[in-house]
């Protein structure tokens, strides 16, 4: 679809831009080092904020021009602790730098009907756990709007890990939510771009590398936030849930590196980042886990491979009933 999208841009006045810093209006923060990831900026602006609300936008996202004001009427209406977005904007900006007077589409990648308007989701939270393993409940923080003061009450921030720490943070609300609204609301302008932090794999080695530290790292600060909440002690099935999508989502990273690389690369280096955590078991749970990958990975083929014979199946019992 074609559709007309207004972007919040930098002012080109200086002298704008000036009058709204000294009003008090707009603080602009800046490290003197890239971080590498995007929990330190995250928690840097979370710090130094001070309004009623606050939102994330990230260097390839943009805001439409009423985003925030619409965001700000249905939390006030809502009382929400956090709106939830279910679509945004997408348009591919490789292709077309800044130019955003080409094709745009809404996309959605929740599995689930989507609303019409502000809807209160389950404050049961085993249901909502569920629903974020199911892919009905995104964790993109750029598709949402929280209440500062539940925030700072929770003691949020973003747990430094590299890609991971938007969909922690976005878990971590969920489950300590009184309100959490879902929005119909389409106000983000997400520009796909090859040089983002998600996009970066370097090479299959430093992409293995990456994502089995993210899951290492990643279920340990699980565990550790839903070990300090009674829901997940007196339901470990709800715990498991999260662990496991956790994992099953970082894993599917490294299945067809199975065939990339050679089993002995793979297992040196599962035993290279086990060896610090497990000591003297580091290598049978690195064969273990490289088992595992492989056996997944054949799972996978099995099932195309069953998938493309039953259309053949299909296609041969159409011919034959003719």
């Amino acid at each position: 679809m074609s559709t007309t999208v207004r972007p919040i841009a930098p002012s080109s006045s200086s002298t704008n831009l000036s009058s709204l810093l000294q009003g008090g209006v707009v603080h602009l923060l800046k490290r003197k080092t890239n971080s590498g990831c995007t929990a330190v900026p995250r928690n840097l602006g979370l710090r130094f904020a001070h309004g009623k609300y606050i939102a994330f936008l990230d260097n390839d996202d943009m805001f439409t021009s009423t985003a925030l004001e619409e965001l700000y009427t249905v939390a006030e209406q809502t009382g929400a602790d956090v709106l939830h977005a279910e679509k945004w904007f997408s348009i591919n900006a490789d292709a077309l730098g800044n130019n955003l007077n080409g094709k745009i589409s809404v996309v959605c990648w929740e599995r689930t009907a989507n609303v019409s308007r502000p809807e209160v989701i389950t404050s049961n939270l085993g249901e909502r756990v569920l629903q974020f393993a199911q892919h009905k409940l995104y964790w993109h923080v750029w598709s949402k709007f929280f209440r500062r003061d539940f925030l700072a009450k929770n003691s949020l921030e973003f747990p430094v890990i590299k890609i991971a720490d938007d969909m922690l943070f976005s878990f971590y609300c969920l489950c300590l939510a009184d309100k959490y609204v879902r929005i119909p609301n389409v106000f983000n302008l997400y520009r796909a771009r090859q040089d983002s932090v998600s996009q970066d794999i370097s090479s299959g080695e430093q992409l293995f590398r990456r994502t089995f530290r993210i899951i290492l790292e990643g279920t340990t600060l699980l565990d550790k936030f839903m070990s300090e909440l009674d829901f997940f002690k007196q339901h470990g099935e709800f715990k498991y849930a999260a662990i496991n999508f956790f994992v099953q989502n970082h894993f599917s990273y490294t299945l067809g590196l199975c065939s990339q690389l050679p089993p002995h690369a793979i297992e040196k280096i599962l035993h290279e980042e086990f060896a610090a955590e497990m000591g003297n078991n580091a290598e049978l749970i690195s064969y273990l886990f490289h088992l595992s990958n492989i056996q997944q990975a054949q799972l996978i083929q099995t099932n195309q491979q069953l998938a493309g014979l039953r259309q053949q199946y299909d296609a041969l019992q159409k011919n034959l009933g003719k």
